[in-house]
């Protein structure tokens, strides 16, 4: 009888770790949307120190994303176990944003905090849980799977710097 108890016993121990030990994977979409008739660069930079110019000595690393007028820039990033960096950039160390229109006009955002994350500003684009529409797009593997999607429209240009 003893015996009998240590099987079971030991059989439940093996089909908890088997339950435990699944991966999980689920994925997320991340969209910028140029709603506007002008190509965009959009540039994420890893400064070195404080330094408030954004210039080619002042950089430790950069990333580029460019998209034609009225098109769509679109990522999908599988989450969960083994997950990789979420967001539209292949790495969250960015603490730098230049969005450029035609190369006439341009936008930058820059973060002095220790983690961009810590960041309010429209054009995070590091920080999509905060700055991007989020929406639930389905399920997989129990976990809910999101879309999140950054809109630049016209407005923008028009709010953007002219590039001297």
């Amino acid at each position: 009888m003893f015996l009998n108890k240590m099987k079971k016993y030991f059989l439940l121990l093996q089909l908890i770790f088997v339950l435990c030990s699944c991966e999980t994977e689920f994925s997320h979409t991340y969209i910028i949307d140029n709603s506007t008739s002008h190509k965009i660069k959009i540039k994420g930079y890893d400064r070195v120190g404080e330094n408030s110019v954004l210039n080619d000595s002042t950089l430790i690393s950069s990333e580029e994303i460019l998209i034609n007028e009225f098109d769509k820039f679109k990522v999908v990033k599988s989450a969960g176990y083994h997950s990789e960096n979420q967001g539209v950039f292949s790495s969250s160390k960015y603490d730098s944003i230049i969005i450029t229109f035609d190369k006439i006009k341009k936008i930058t955002f820059s973060c002095r905090q220790p983690t961009i994350f810590e960041c309010n500003g429209k054009y995070n684009l590091v920080n999509y849980e905060e700055n991007f529409e989020k929406v639930k797009t389905g399920k997989s593997s129990g976990k809910d799977e999101f879309t999140y999607t950054f809109k630049i429209s016209e407005l923008d240009y028009l709010a953007a710097d002219s590039i001297k």
